[in-house]
């Protein structure tokens, strides 16, 4: 009936750099003004359960269209992450490419905070943090320090 036309799929891993990497992490006193306006140092609160787990940056692709509840949506549902970063102006081709820094717990990874990047102007972006890690002032909170590649 024609032609068929097959496509094979190379296994072979292929290894890329992401643009964003953990420098440090530090368990410090939270203060409200240390989160303002910085997009390389981030201060998350890590439940109990999850302080023996590691810290990983990952793109949106590799953990998929997960649920996430940023601060200011606290007390309603959570909303899937794509859908964040539509209500933020990520344009739909940048979407998968959107870092985040997650934390493994069991056999999954949960977001802890997403970057999202200014679109409008020349500014580098910022860092939303989950409510579930969302930190309080006079707490101890984890310092995560980020650099970009």
């Amino acid at each position: 009936n024609g032609s068929v036309l097959t496509l094979l799929h190379d296994t072979e891993s292929v290894s890329e750099t992401l643009p964003w990497y953990i420098v440090e992490t530090k368990s410090v006193q939270f203060d409200r003004n240390d989160q303002e306006g910085s997009d390389t140092e981030l201060f998350v609160s890590i439940p109990r359960r999850l302080e023996k787990s590691a810290l990983t940056m990952k793109r949106i692709k590799d953990v998929g269209n997960v649920m996430f509840l940023p601060e200011w949506r606290k007390r309603r549902s959570p909303i899937k992450i794509k859908e964040l970063l539509r209500g933020q102006k990520i344009p739909l081709h940048l979407r998968d490419e959107t870092m985040v820094l997650c934390i493994s717990s069991e056999d999954k990874d949960e977001i802890v905070a997403v970057h999202v990047h200014d679109t409008d102007t020349r500014n580098v972006g910022k860092w939303i943090v989950q409510s579930y890690f969302h930190p309080t002032k006079g707490n101890s909170v984890t310092k995560v320090k980020l650099a970009r590649t």
